[in-house]
């Protein structure tokens, strides 16, 4: 695997706040976000195949309906 690193600003009271709430649930910031980017890309993923699914299925006139 070849991981990059991402940085990006948020507001320092935003980030010590989401800091405390990772060590309550036992995560941390980064493991937290990695996790979020996965679970929204495989929402996307799941959403298109179910267009590519829909859009492939065969037609029936009984659907224009």
């Amino acid at each position: 695997m070849n991981n990059k690193l991402t940085n990006f600003r948020i507001n320092e009271n935003t980030r010590k706040q989401f800091h405390i709430w990772c060590i309550r649930n036992g995560t941390t910031i980064g493991e937290n976000l990695r996790e979020h980017i996965q679970d929204t890309l495989a929402e996307e993923t799941s959403s298109w195949s179910q267009v590519i699914q829909r859009s492939t299925s065969p037609k029936r006139w009984e659907d224009s309906y």
